[in-house]
This record gives C-alpha cells, sequence and structure tokens, in this order.
C-alpha cells in the first residue's frame, strides 16, 4: 500500500492497522483482538460507504474503499507467495492401515512462570 502512494500512506496506517486486527489468523484460530482483550466481538465498525450530500465526506469514504481492497488484496498476494513456498517442498503422501511409519517427535520446551 505504501509504494502505490507514497505520500499518504500515514493517512491510512490507523485502517490498516485496525484491519489487520479484526481479521480471522490461523496461527491464532482468533482475531489478534479477540486474543488481547478476549472477547468475541471487535470494535464498532464503520459502514463501508454512507450516501451523504458532503462532498468531502463523500470523498473520503470511496477513498477509504479503494484502500481496504487495496489491502485486502495485497494480503491475498501475500499469503499465496507463502503457500506457494511452503507447497514447494511438500509431498502428498497416503497410508494405509498397518504401514510403518516413521514418526520423529520434538521435545517441547515448557515455560514456567513463577
Amino acid at each position: 500500500m505504501c509504494h502505490l502512494r507514497p505520500s499518504q500512506w500515514h493517512k491510512w496506517l490507523s485502517l490498516a492497522e485496525y484491519w489487520y486486527n479484526t481479521n480471522f489468523h490461523t496461527g491464532l484460530k482468533l482475531t489478534p483482538f479477540q486474543a488481547l482483550y478476549g472477547y468475541v466481538s471487535g470494535p464498532l465498525t464503520i459502514d463501508p460507504y454512507i450516501p451523504t450530500s458532503q462532498p468531502e465526506v463523500r470523498e473520503y469514504l470511496q477513498e477509504r474503499a479503494r484502500m481496504l481492497e487495496v489491502m485486502r488484496g495485497n494480503l491475498c498476494e501475500a499469503q499465496n507467495r507463502i503457500k506457494a513456498f511452503a507447497d514447494k517442498h511438500r509431498t502428498e503422501r497416503s497410508f494405509e492401515v498397518g504401514d510403518e511409519v516413521y514418526l520423529k517427535l520434538h521435545p517441547i520446551n515448557k515455560v514456567q512462570f513463577s
């Protein structure tokens, strides 16, 4: 997003942060907002576009909607790049009941807090 409009990135930083923190993360199995605050409902959302007679407000809301689409597209591209890289090292395997397989276990280091 910064490379598309380098002089305006500071205007959209808070929107990018909001969008990131209220979207589901597969690693967390919830949103960062839920992880931090412990409840499902996130902060209040603003309607994507509210018809208004004020040209400045209308222009801002339309620009905001375009920026959200840019962010979604950039995230999808990044996810696809990461998936393609991870898939290079994966192979399809199938096993039948009774097959012997090698299982490699890693010890888990538990951190204890006092």
